[in-house]
């Protein structure tokens, strides 16, 4: 909805984003991780994935959104969501069970983590992830166990993120 309302500029698409991404931000638990809901059911099956696709949802409204008031509140409010997803990389730089369902959609997660140091706070843990991050893809053994080149999802995920990370706004 934040790209419909760039595309045609009508308030309600506006609305609907903004609330979304409030609704995102309300059903947090307490350490920042968002869950994954189906059916209206919550749950911490898939951490990565769901914040991945948030991930999404939270630059797209700052982008497209064009909304101060907006930003200052993701700023504030994503705090506990990145401090969440700082403190479960693993140690060779990547997040997540190799190849796992999850994992092969938890990539764009990482964009958040560049917006947010980009936008809101240039912290330290952020830059040295995110290189991490990077470092692990340029390992052809580590990419590979990845899945990068074999699994579309991991690929493409992880590719939509370097883009991301080396020219901001790209990929939106």
């Amino acid at each position: 909805f934040a790209a419909l309302y760039r595309l045609t500029e009508k308030p309600e698409y506006k609305e609907i984003a903004a609330g979304a991404v409030s609704w995102l931000l309300r059903i947090r638990k307490p350490d920042g991780e968002i869950p994954y809901i189906l059916d209206g059911e919550a749950s911490s099956d898939w951490p990565l994935d769901t914040l991945s696709y948030c991930a999404e949802a939270f630059i797209a409204a700052d982008v497209y959104l064009r909304d101060e008031s907006l930003r200052l509140t993701l700023g504030t409010e994503l705090k506990p969501t990145i401090d969440w997803f700082l403190a479960r990389q693993n140690d060779d730089g990547s997040w997540g069970e190799l190849q796992s369902a999850d994992q092969q959609r938890s990539p764009r997660a990482v964009s958040l983590l560049a917006w947010y140091y980009r936008n809101v706070e240039p912290d330290p843990r952020i830059k040295d992830a995110i290189l991490n991050y990077c470092l692990f893809l340029l390992d052809p053994a580590k990419s590979s166990a990845y899945g990068i080149k074999k699994l579309f999802r991991t690929t493409g995920f992880a590719g939509l993120t370097v883009a991301e990370i080396l020219k901001p706004g790209s990929t939106y």
